[in-house]
């Protein structure tokens, strides 16, 4: 029996199908390293919400048919998620994903992931938990089945389980199903919240901006050279910088209309050729 487990072990390693367990189990890691864990699921406004709702709804979910309302709802909010995602990733311009992107080496040798990541790994972890609700009402509804046709039933009779014993677990996996949806509701106020973070990002310091380690950005210096704080102290310096600026517009207006008249020059060299 070692032997054919150690060939089987082996054929699994060769194959592609180890490799496409390994790469999911790598990315889902690379996800909940960046989200934070279980520690930022516990200490989450959102969570603690979500544990109290479910809790006055104790008189809903330890009935059967509550899963009725999370497919009806779950994939409403799950539609809104995949907006504000598309939202993040679509309409950030180049520079700006850019300038948040890039994990940071810490003083202690670790590293930290950018906020681009982070951002990333939030909005995931919301269209992840949503996904499970709905997966979670779907296998409720389909396990209850009907009083004739249910898995507790067919578990009862295997296991010679009483009925009231099974359908108090029943009733718990029930809540933590519920729990699951209550969070996934709260999880959608998380999310514009998320968008609204990077929209304040923009509005601040534009769509070009650069990031620090903690998300927030600072504007990119301008082609052009600013003069020194000194020199804007005085109502002088602040004249004299205001007609460096203006003479500088008036170069630019200047070289457009060399290249213009340019242009000109050139269609009516070759309106004459033509008539020639």
């Amino acid at each position: 029996m070692s032997t054919v487990f150690s060939k089987l072990r082996t054929w699994f390693v060769k194959t592609k199908l180890a490799k496409s367990y390994s790469n999911v189990g790598s990315i889902i890691a690379r996800y909940w390293h960046a989200y934070g864990g279980w520690g930022d699921v516990f200490a989450s406004v959102y969570f603690h919400v979500a544990f109290v709702i479910c809790a006055l709804s104790y008189g809903f979910w330890t009935v059967p048919e509550w899963w009725d309302l999370v497919i009806s709802v779950v994939p409403s909010l799950l539609g809104f998620t995949l907006g504000g995602y598309a939202l993040l990733v679509g309409f950030l311009s180049e520079g700006f994903r850019s300038a948040i992107s890039g994990p940071k080496t810490l003083p202690d040798g670790t590293t930290e992931e950018s906020p681009f990541i982070k951002v990333n790994s939030a909005f995931v972890h919301y269209i992840i938990v949503q996904m499970l609700a709905l997966l979670s009402a779907s296998l409720a509804k389909a396990c209850h089945g009907t009083p004739k046709h249910s898995l507790l039933a067919v578990i009862s009779s295997i296991l010679h389980v009483s009925d009231a014993a099974l359908g108090q677990v029943a009733i718990a996996l029930w809540g933590i199903g519920f729990l699951i949806f209550t969070y996934s509701m709260t999880l959608s106020a998380a999310a514009a919240f998320s968008v609204f973070r990077i929209g304040t990002w923009i509005d601040k310091y534009g769509n070009d901006g650069s990031a620090d380690e903690n998300g927030s950005t600072s504007a990119k210096p301008e082609a052009t050279t600013a003069p020194p704080a000194s020199a804007l102290s005085t109502p002088s310096g602040v004249r004299a910088a205001a007609t460096t600026r203006t003479s500088a517009e008036a170069d630019e207006a200047q070289a457009e209309l060399e290249v213009e008249a340019a242009e000109v020059e050139a269609a009516q060299a070759r309106k004459r050729r033509r008539n020639n």
